[in-house]
């Protein structure tokens, strides 16, 4: 659950800091004279928390989050963030989820938890999950249909009433596709992909934005199936009580698909 960087991956309340990192960990155990394993898997599925871990080549690495926000006895600190996932490539974080900076109530607090914050769709200006208070969940998504290949995942969510969101990302060594489909009566469709704030961009049209990585690596992002597509400032919350400035992609979906596509 790691990235390249040898930090944390930000879902629910993840932050940096929270606690020993994962290098800490195992150079403990070295000293206390416990092996490690390791794997060399491409795509390992970690079923009983509802993660999907691919690793790439060259230091990239794919995180899906297709489980339920939490443990049923005890879903605290559960977000709102059911098929939202995160992307690093030559070990640089190019899309991130929005982290967690506070605990307690307020606004802050609760943006943080919702859908809005992460890379994934938000429909009809609602949380797939009903968070609430500091670290209350009321009615949560589930997800449905799960199926995992060796190089595709395709999942479903019912969080949303009536509303059903599927994804499908396709994986290959040099591209991502993440495919979004919505059944039933939707107001408004608002997919979000947060960048992180050492990415760079370079370009922008209606349906593409080019973006540079800090060693030069371009990367090319498109979307097919959108009303809009704008760059939002906002805010990337990697620990307690820090705040660093980054952008968001957001896209409107039309006729309830999209597709986005990055190449490298």
């Amino acid at each position: 659950m790691t990235h390249p960087d040898g930090q944390t991956s930000f879902f629910n309340d993840a932050s940096i800091g929270g606690g020993p990192s994962l290098k800490d960990v195992n150079q403990y155990a070295a000293y206390l004279g416990i092996e490690v394993p390791t794997t060399d898997v491409f795509c390992e599925h970690l079923k009983d928390s509802g993660f999907i871990v691919f690793d790439l080549k060259n230091s990239n690495k794919l995180i899906l989050d297709v489980g339920e926000v939490g443990p049923t006895y005890q879903p605290g600190h559960a977000h709102a963030d059911t098929l939202s996932f995160e992307l690093s490539l030559e070990g640089q974080r190019v899309f991130v989820n929005s982290g967690t900076s506070l605990y307690g109530e307020g606004t802050q607090r609760e943006w943080q938890r919702g859908t809005s914050a992460h890379n994934t769709v938000v429909v009809n200006n609602k949380n797939s999950s009903d968070v609430w208070a500091g670290f209350r969940v009321g009615k949560r998504a589930q997800p449905q249909g799960l199926q995992v290949h060796h190089d595709k995942v395709f999942c479903s969510h019912n969080g949303y009433k009536g509303i059903n969101h599927h994804r499908e990302w396709r994986v290959s060594e040099h591209e991502l596709s993440v495919v979004d489909t919505l059944t039933g009566y939707i107001k408004s469709a608002v997919a979000h992909y947060y960048l992180h704030p050492e990415i760079t961009i370079l370009n922008k049209n209606e349906n593409e934005v080019q973006l540079k990585l800090k060693n030069g690596k371009i990367l090319n992002v498109s979307f097919e199936g959108g009303f809009s597509f704008l760059i939002q400032d906002t805010q990337w919350f990697p620990e307690f009580g820090r705040s660093v400035p980054n952008k968001c992609l957001k896209v409107e979906i039309k006729n309830k698909t999209l597709t986005m596509q990055t190449k490298w």
